[in-house]
């Protein structure tokens, strides 16, 4: 599975604008895209949108940047300041809670030593998903790996604005006596206005 996330600054205060504009016009479209998986914006302070389309694919999730930016070229360039920051990879680990309608996010992003990455992500997927998942409130986590590089992001998704930083907290302390090699360059949170699944990568 891979996975383009897309950063935006746009005209203070028109986020909830964008918001709108993106569920009611792009949405339908990437959702009919082949291979799609899934999309959420969230709204990152005053001037901040973040999107993450996730697809089967390499080739999907890159043919998606395409899609957005003409779109956002075509319909959102008066609420744009600036061209968005893209990041593009394979999503390495993905955990997904049925029935959980979050409301809050967070993206951090690392830099680590390849020769630790498979450990790194073992005890993720083995020690780290089982402490977000029995925490109230958690949606969903993801880890990306940017095509070719020893860095990457995570996504994580919450109920509320009060699990979500609880259980960072938590995770936070349990990366720094268990992940090797790993330096945290950027932690942005924000409002999740927008998620939407494939209804049979919902379980994944």
């Amino acid at each position: 599975m891979f996975g383009a996330v897309r950063e935006y600054k746009v005209q203070p205060g028109k986020a909830d604008e964008v918001a709108e504009k993106v569920r009611a016009e792009f949405l339908p479209m990437i959702e009919k895209a082949p291979g799609f998986v899934g999309y959420s914006l969230a709204a990152v302070g005053p001037d901040g949108v973040v999107t993450t389309s996730t697809f089967e694919t390499r080739q999907q999730a890159e043919d998606s940047v395409k899609m957005a930016s003409d779109w956002v070229n075509e319909n959102l360039a008066s609420l744009m300041t600036g061209p968005p920051r893209v990041t593009t990879g394979e999503i390495v680990v993905r955990h997904v809670v049925e029935g959980v309608n979050p409301t809050h996010g967070a993206l951090r992003r690392f830099e680590g030593n390849p020769a630790k990455e498979a450990q790194n992500l073992q005890r993720i997927r083995e020690s780290l998903l089982p402490l977000l998942s029995a925490s109230p409130g958690f949606a969903s986590y993801l880890v990306l790996i940017e095509d070719g590089r020893a860095r990457g992001l995570t996504l994580s998704a919450f109920a509320d604005q009060t699990s979500a930083e609880a259980t960072g907290e938590r995770a936070m302390a349990w990366v720094n006596d268990n992940i090797e090699d790993v330096e945290l360059t950027e932690v942005v949170t924000g409002e999740i206005k927008i998620r939407h699944m494939r209804a049979t990568a919902a379980t994944h």
